[in-house]
């Protein structure tokens, strides 16, 4: 069933989005809406750290972005009225949920199109020149990885706080799986319309970072690898997997809700694979072959741990057709 009336949003420039009508409302209403996505959110909100801030000057909340119930937490804790940057399509069009979204304020982007990227920035510059408050996630995806604290950024956090000269509150959320209790953390705002973009972005990705590595620290299980199962990868994906799948899906769109930032200075395996492909062995090169079957046996092994391909192939699968993890011996 689709949610009548959302998908216009899709189509909703900067100046019909929302008006300052719609935003003065939504600040008026943010303490019992708050409440409400409270009652309504799973797990309980646990509110460890969070700096005292101007009641009536907006913030940009870049926030970090593990797992679905975030966005409530969030909502329900954060102290000012604010609109969140939304970029799941399937999920602005089907989830019941995103209603309540729309009642606190939302921004929409097609993740993969520039010129929805493009004109979000200025979407969100109205909201905050009108004093409300804007929710960002700058890695632009769920944190999908098994190593990195926070991923790299996109420069939305920046961008606004050089045009508006509004600061940026780093906050982070966690959750372990399984578990009922959410964490938030929040650390001082930052001027990073002060800086150059890229030391803007080293320090807003450190803070989030540092947010997640105290939260995890403190609330994170801890596991002996002599008690995980054959394959730690594995179980890790299928563990992302289970999260994702705490929310319903009626189409395959693993390619948007897993699309994030793609650092072009980085050789990509494709680029790598071309390079291989088009080359043309005579004696002088015919040392790099064995490189090349070096390089493909790992491509290959890298294949089975490709988070999109995995979601494609698994996303609809009834529960006991799906993989299951092995991780904890008995």
């Amino acid at each position: 069933m689709r949610n009548i009336g959302l998908d216009k949003i899709e189509k909703r420039g900067v100046d019909d989005f929302t008006t300052e009508t719609g935003i003065k409302i939504r600040r008026a209403i943010h303490k019992p809406v708050s409440k409400i996505i409270e009652l309504g959110t799973k797990g309980k909100i646990i509110v460890e750290k969070y700096p005292k801030l101007d009641k009536d000057t907006p913030y940009i909340f870049a926030a970090s972005h593990s797992f679905c119930e975030e966005v409530s937490a969030l909502l329900a804790k954060i102290d000012h009225s604010a609109y969140t940057l939304i970029g799941t399509t399937e999920q602005l069009e089907h989830n019941p949920r995103i209603y309540l979204n729309w009642v606190t304020g939302l921004v929409y982007v097609d993740r993969e199109d520039e010129e929805s990227r493009k004109i979000a920035i200025p979407k969100m510059e109205k909201v905050l020149n009108n004093g409300s408050s804007i929710i960002i996630f700058p890695e632009g995806r769920l944190n999908n990885t098994e190593n990195e604290l926070c991923q790299k950024l996109f420069n939305g956090p920046y961008k606004l706080a050089k045009h508006t000269g509004v600061k940026v509150v780093p906050i982070s959320t966690f959750n372990n799986p399984g578990s009922k209790e959410i964490y938030l953390s929040a650390a001082d705002p930052i001027d990073l319309g002060k800086m150059e973009k890229d030391e803007a972005l080293i320090c807003l990705r450190d803070q989030l970072a540092t947010l997640q590595f105290e939260q995890m620290e403190a609330h994170a299980p801890k596991v002996h690898r002599a008690d995980m199962g054959p394959d730690p990868r594995l179980d890790f994906m299928i563990e992302r997997m289970n999260e994702y799948l705490t929310l319903k899906w009626t189409k395959d769109v693993w390619d948007e809700e897993l699309y994030g930032y793609e650092d072009k200075k980085i050789t990509t395996n494709n680029q790598v694979r071309s390079f291989y492909q088009d080359m043309k062995f005579n004696k002088n090169n015919l040392f790099l072959a064995k490189d090349m079957v070096e390089y493909y046996k790992s491509i290959e092994e890298e294949e089975k741990y490709n988070f999109t391909k995995f979601m494609h192939e698994n996303w609809n699968k009834s529960k006991n057709e799906r993989p299951q993890i092995r991780t904890l011996k008995k």
